[in-house]
């Protein structure tokens, strides 16, 4: 009678069609299996949104996801009960025809959809099970839902709440465009820019060195350094942003050859010079050894990194680990590696980590000197085996060393 019993119930979900991949009893978020239609109408018929987990099959922060937050029972619990939910590939079968339709251009991306098949809400990226439930409960309440806030903004609400709201909105869709433009419009409603809130959301939404916003937040360094964290966090921040601008504008490409170099490298220095003068030579000497490293041209890499950091003294101890690393992989000559020993040596001095004791230890090896080498790398197993690190690179450098 029990078997019997059973395959009543099989058959009976097969004929509908529409089964679900696991049992209602079951932990951790149940999709759905029919097609996109069956599922649009089911999210109608019982007045729900739909969730769609728009993923592909590459994409590392889909599988983390998939394996750590969605079968979590929170998860579970909170979507099971609002949404339908689908788990969509968007490069094969009907996925391709969504991920047009909704422009899933990044992955994960998290899509809410009403019956009738309108956005209502996007969200995008790998999180902890607790932030992707507020984040997905922005697509319940409709003064946060992204394509509720899109409408309003588009047939002229210009609440400084509302935008301030939908400015984050946009961004946390990934919608940098949109972003911008509502976020330009936050700002024209208010009076004191630099009061904290604004000076804040400012940094957040400043997108390139163009913007009107950076020649702002240059004028008024002192403020937004104190928003975003201290010094060394706004000179990055604007580094960044000069750095991406320039790009964009050069069009630098991945087949450059040696002999264009020059002219690119003379634009860039010009551009700089005009745009964040305070940075200029950091920005310059930087560009310029990304456009060496793109040429293979290895000896005005290691002059350009050698003229920049003989007379930097604000430098990191990751910045100098990074460049005497990237000696240690590329170059040669025995002048420039012992300068990138003393970078080394400097970056331990000012903290002394698993990375830049094994950059050391493996510039000494690459230099002929067995003892030193030896030394450090003897205490850069010890240093990465206390912070749990994958130290068999530095165990086969020891051995080769010790022969």
């Amino acid at each position: 009678m029990k078997k019997i019993l059973t395959i009543i119930v099989a058959l009976f979900i097969a004929a509908s069609g529409f089964a679900q991949t696991e049992t209602a009893s079951a932990v951790g978020i149940q999709f759905e299996t029919g097609t996109w239609a069956e599922i649009l109408a089911k999210a109608k018929q019982q007045n729900k949104y739909v969730f769609v987990d728009a993923f592909t099959t590459w994409c590392g922060p889909c599988k983390w996801m998939d394996k750590n937050v969605f079968p979590t029972a929170e998860a579970g619990e909170y979507f099971n009960k609002n949404f339908v939910n689908a788990k969509i590939d968007m490069e094969k079968g009907e996925g391709l025809d969504i991920a047009k339709k909704y422009n899933v251009q990044a992955y994960p991306t998290y899509l809410y959809v009403d019956g009738d098949g309108n956005l209502v809400h996007r969200v995008v990226g790998s999180m902890e099970t607790p932030k992707f439930i507020a984040a997905s409960s922005n697509a319940l309440d409709p003064n946060k839902q992204y394509g509720t806030l899109l409408r309003k903004f588009d047939t002229g609400d210009r609440n400084p709440d509302f935008l301030y709201n939908a400015a984050y909105a946009a961004k946390s869709a990934y919608d940098n465009k949109k972003a911008q433009e509502i976020g330009a419009a936050y700002l024209k409603t208010q009076t004191n820019l630099l009061e904290e809130k604004n000076v804040k959301f400012i940094g957040e939404f400043t997108g390139s060195a163009s913007d009107p916003n950076f020649e702002f937040m240059r004028k008024n360094a002192a403020a937004f350094e104190t928003a975003l964290g201290g010094k060394e966090q706004y000179n990055m921040k604007m580094y960044q942003l000069a750095f991406q601008s320039l790009y964009t504008e050069l069009g630098v490409k991945r087949d450059m050859t040696k002999e264009q170099a020059p002219e690119y490298i003379a634009k860039a220095n010009a551009y700089f010079k005009k745009v964040l003068p305070e940075q200029e030579a950091k920005l310059s000497s930087n560009f310029a050894m990304n456009i060496y490293r793109i040429t293979k041209d290895w000896d005005n890499f290691a002059k350009t990194a050698i003229a920049y950091y003989d007379n930097n003294t604000t430098a990191t101890s990751m910045e100098l680990n990074s460049i005497a690393w990237t000696f240690y992989e590329s170059i040669d000559n025995p002048e420039y590696l012992r300068k990138a020993l003393g970078w080394g040596l400097q970056s331990v001095k000012m903290s002394e980590e698993y990375a830049n004791t094994d950059t050391v230890a493996s510039l000494y090896s690459k230099l002929g000197d067995k003892m030193n080498a030896k030394v450090y790398a003897e205490k850069a197993i010890a240093l990465g085996k206390a912070t749990g690190q994958d130290v068999s690179s530095t165990e086969k450098l020891l051995k080769e060393v010790v022969q």
